[in-house]
């Protein structure tokens, strides 16, 4: 909704996605994160191009697919 709102393209969105509920936020246009304890029914999206499966839990990897998808940039 929000990125709608604001005029967002959503290649430029990323989401985190851990419940079986989440799929239809990896099937979309926006970069996912999937933390490492995420339901295991969402292992059938490690294929997909926009779905990161990070190593790390919780918060980290958050911070994980910030980096990996290159939203935080080094100066």
């Amino acid at each position: 909704y929000i990125a709608l709102r604001w005029g967002l393209p959503l290649e430029n969105v990323m989401v985190v996605a851990s419940q079986q509920g989440d799929a239809e936020l990896v099937r979309g246009l926006m970069s996912t994160v999937i933390p490492a304890e995420h339901d295991p029914c969402l292992e059938i999206f490690r294929s997909q191009y926009r779905a990161f499966f990070s190593s790390r839990f919780n918060s980290n990897s958050v911070v994980d697919g910030l980096d990996h998808y290159r939203f935080i940039r080094n100066s």
